[in-house]
């Protein structure tokens, strides 16, 4: 009902304004609770048939509303639903594949993620939708749609991605226990293929070509490496399957993709350099001993095809309606982890004359990268890719202060990566506090210079140095799935066996804390950190190590 009124008496020629109170049903979905318009200057009556007008279209208007509130059907429902299962798995699968959990971190995420799926199983019993509203307002948002909550239709979806919601936690389950057969099973009924008529109409298609350009321009933000392997899938891809239509590439090209990639040897850009995925296969046929590629590096091919593929379903692209590349994975393959170092082989490696000479030859990334990583933990590339300005001072303490960069296109793995690890007393024993003095009065910005051969390979130092350590421990007879990273999984247990609590060691590792309370509340002091780092002790082992010796010139290690 609107209501005619005047906001000053003591205009000669009165402005009259009406007012119109929103239904309390409709007030979420307008945004508003009235409706204010301005009548003009006339007469009461006037004004009175002027509302009566403007009141009748108002009344019009909102039973359009009423009518058309609820805009989403059942299948737009579930596309929506399907589409945020789809981003869920992709996140899970490259975190599989990039993960290397100890026993303790897997035992805790398998109990998590089994608390999880008994809240969601419990929620849906119970019509709870209170826990998944922030995900479905996000979905919501984030495909231009908005319900009221009180609505049917908004919980509907709510109940839809409680349902794979729990889809997802039993495939992460699964997976990370190397369990893919199961992935077909684990998909539910209620997520059918999009029709045509569903109210989802597909945009024109477009070329494979032009849609990898689009594609990459996307995703240009993100570190060059994964930005350099999306690049090369694309082109592979196209190269195996032709630059077809996006609409006309079916599940059957994919799974060509996937086998012939299955029959290439390892490292094939370096051994035959300037051909073809064809030429290879042809030159290679019947010839044994040749290393093919990994299931697991096939796998990883895949997981960036299926990223592709969402992004040409979402919104506002829609250039096609299902995903070829689901259920292509090659089931039960085992995950990268690397085994720990035992004592006898750190002595092996670090006091060979194949290392202890990097030293004097000025190879100073081969030096105290590894040595570094010994005693921090940290990542490879959250070393490698320090800048001098990294290595701070705190109340006499001195540590790596590991953060994204944007400047320097810099980026962390996840937010926990974001911390402080303290450099242990024997490095600075080593003369790590004199050589980054020594960079900077060089003016050198970075803590490691960067290869003059960056063209070839990868242009990181990380890369170089575990390249030249992998060469080296076959050099020392050191057998295994070892490599530079397994000093992350060395100092673990180092820091385990010492008697180091999980909160700590999670700290000082970059891992996410088990719940809310480390995630978000626990930030162990510097002092704290550095007390228990100083449990590793390497030095009987690393006995005759190289001293860093300063230039003239440069007396106290420090870095003020």
């Amino acid at each position: 009902m609107a209501t005619l009124f005047r906001r000053s008496r003591q205009e000669k020629v009165p402005r009259w304004y009406s007012r119109f109170i929103i239904p309390n049903d409709l007030r979420p979905f307008l945004r508003r609770r009235e409706i204010l318009k301005s009548l003009g200057n006339v007469s009461y009556s006037e004004a009175s048939l002027r509302a009566a007008v403007w009141e009748g279209r108002i009344a019009s208007l909102l039973l359009r509303v009423r009518r058309h509130r609820d805009t989403m059907n059942r299948e737009e429902i579930q596309k929506l639903a399907q589409q945020w299962l789809a981003e869920t798995l992709e996140a899970v699968e490259e975190s599989c594949l990039s993960a290397s959990p100890s026993d303790d971190e897997r035992e805790a995420l398998d109990l998590a993620l089994s608390d999880a799926l008994e809240a969601a199983e419990y929620q849906l019993l119970n019509n709870d939708f209170s826990k998944i509203e922030g995900e479905a307002d996000e979905l919501l948002h984030a495909h231009g749609h908005t319900l009221p909550k009180e609505t049917e239709v908004y919980r509907r979806l709510c109940r839809e991605l409680l349902k794979v919601k729990q889809t997802a936690l039993k495939a992460e389950m699964n997976w990370r226990e190397g369990n893919y057969w199961k992935q077909d099973s684990l998909m539910p009924a209620v997520l059918p293929p999009v029709r045509p008529d569903s109210g989802f109409e597909l945009c024109a298609s477009v070329l494979l070509s032009v849609a990898r350009k689009a594609y990459l321009k996307d995703f240009e933000r993100r570190a060059p490496g994964t930005l350099l392997a999306k690049t090369n899938v694309l082109n592979r891809f196209m190269e195996i399957v032709g630059d077809k239509d996006l609409h006309s590439i079916t599940d059957q090209d994919c799974l060509h993709y996937r086998n012939t990639l299955a029959k290439l040897p390892a490292h094939m850009t370096k051994r035959f350099p300037g051909k073809t995925a064809a030429q290879v296969l042809v030159e290679v046929e019947g010839k044994e001993g040749i290393e093919r590629l990994s299931l697991q590096t096939v796998n990883q091919d895949l997981t960036h095809l299926r990223h592709f593929f969402g992004w040409a379903i979402a919104k506002p692209r829609r250039h096609i309606t299902e995903n070829p590349v689901e259920g292509l994975f090659y089931e039960a393959v085992e995950s990268k982890q690397y085994e720990t170092f035992t004592d006898e082989e750190v002595n092996r490696i670090f006091t060979s004359k194949e290392y202890t000479d990097q030293l004097n030859k000025k190879q100073y990334g081969r030096y105290w990268l590894p040595l570094i990583l010994l005693y921090s933990g940290a990542r490879r590339e959250e070393i490698a890719n320090l800048a001098v300005a990294d290595l701070k001072t705190e109340q006499g303490l001195h540590y790596f202060d590991i953060a994204p960069d944007a400047a320097r296109g810099r980026r962390l793995k996840n937010k926990a990566s974001k911390r402080r690890v303290p450099i242990h007393s024997h490095l600075v024993e080593l003369g790590l506090l004199h050589y980054v003095k020594q960079r900077r009065a060089t003016g050198e910005q970075l803590l490691f210079s960067k290869r003059r051969n960056a063209g070839k390979g990868r242009e990181t130092v990380g890369d170089g140095v575990g390249k030249w350590l992998a060469r080296l421990l076959v050099k020392e007879g050191i057998e295994g799935k070892k490599s530079l990273h397994s000093c992350r999984p060395t100092v673990t247990t180092k820091l385990y066996e010492a008697g180091v609590d999980g909160e700590t060691r999670r700290e000082l590792l970059g891992h996410s804390g088990k719940d809310v309370h480390e995630q978000v509340y626990l930030r162990p002091p510097l002092q704290s950190l550095c007390l228990h780092l100083e449990k590793l002790n390497f030095r009987p082992l690393l006995k005759g190590l190289p001293r860093y010796r300063s230039r003239p010139g440069s007396h106290k290690a420090g870095f003020e």
